[in-house]
């Protein structure tokens, strides 16, 4: 919104008088409409006023060596939980011997991360297995790709549109999101590091593996995931923007995706029960009311 349509709603604010004890005072009166639009402009930082103040969150990566170091017990805990996790949803088939010449086999590395409260805390120490996609030739082992990324003008309107009609925003956080779309491409990858932490005896002098589900770093995992998003959301009666292909519209609610991360707005009791449906469907994580969603 203009500054020029700013000062026109104000205008519309009606000057009146009254008598107080200090004589004839004035003051503006504006409508219920006019005070809730001024209110969302304020909370979408349109108006040209100090900004709001958001809590800042530190993400810290953590390099392997420093970790391993640092607490060798917990961070341990978290690959083998990652790696695990990724032989129980069958990402990969584990192939002995050497690939053969024909066959491109892509390098992959850990990242792990201190996740932090908003007070800036430590939340809990995650680990991220990330093939180097950047290795990848297109039209051989991906061809398209695409990033649920959203639109920050959508996110305004809706935090706007939050508070002019007192509606609830939660969050919720789909694990490990990029295995559940099946990798359609055929893709290879050395033996992650760490892997004796959950299988002894394999290692990537000995076994190499074939991707059956999409991995973090892959170019094409994003956009994979996304479209089986879409297809569920259809299922459940939810309708894709126009504007935002990331927003989806029914059911009573808003739900905004940012890549496996939702924030959903609208009465608590719709929420909950589209949360119920998404959970069934996948494995996720309640965040509640949303508190850090995308940094500006």
């Amino acid at each position: 919104m203009s500054q020029e349509r700013l000062t026109q709603i104000l205008s519309q604010g009606r000057l009146i008088q009254k008598l107080s004890q200090g004589g004839l005072t004035k003051r503006t009166v504006f409508n219920d409409t006019i005070a809730k639009m001024v209110k969302a402009i304020a909370v979408v930082h349109l108006e040209k006023r100090e900004p709001i103040r958001a809590p800042q969150v530190p993400i810290e990566e953590v390099l392997v060596e420093q970790a391993i170091r640092e607490n060798t017990p917990k961070w341990n805990a978290a690959l083998c939980y990652k790696l695990t996790s990724l032989l129980e949803a069958d990402t990969f088939n584990i192939i002995k011997g050497k690939p053969s010449l024909e066959i491109k086999v892509i390098s992959s590395r850990p990242v792990l991360r201190n996740k932090m409260r908003p007070n800036g805390t430590v939340g809990r120490r995650k680990a991220r297995i990330v093939i180097r996609g950047f290795e990848q030739t297109y039209g051989i082992d991906y061809f398209e790709t695409f990033a649920s990324v959203l639109r920050y003008n959508t996110l305004r309107l809706l935090l706007a549109k939050a508070v002019v009609e007192d509606l609830e925003i939660e969050q919720m956080d789909v694990q490990t999101a990029f295995l559940n779309p099946v990798c359609e491409e055929e893709v290879y990858m050395e033996v992650p590091d760490f892997f004796h932490l959950v299988m002894k005896g394999i290692t990537r002098e000995t076994h190499y593996i074939r991707l059956k589900k999409a991995l973090y770093g892959l170019k094409q995992a994003p956009r994979a995931w996304f479209e089986i998003v879409k297809q569920f959301f259809q299922k459940i009666r939810l309708t894709r923007g126009h504007a935002d292909p990331n927003l989806f519209i029914g059911n009573g609610v808003y739900i905004l995706l940012f890549v496996d991360d939702m924030i959903i707005i609208g009465k608590m009791d719709n929420i909950q029960q589209v949360k119920a449906k998404i959970a069934k469907e996948w494995k996720c994580e309640d965040l509640g009311p949303a508190k850090v969603f995308v940094r500006f």
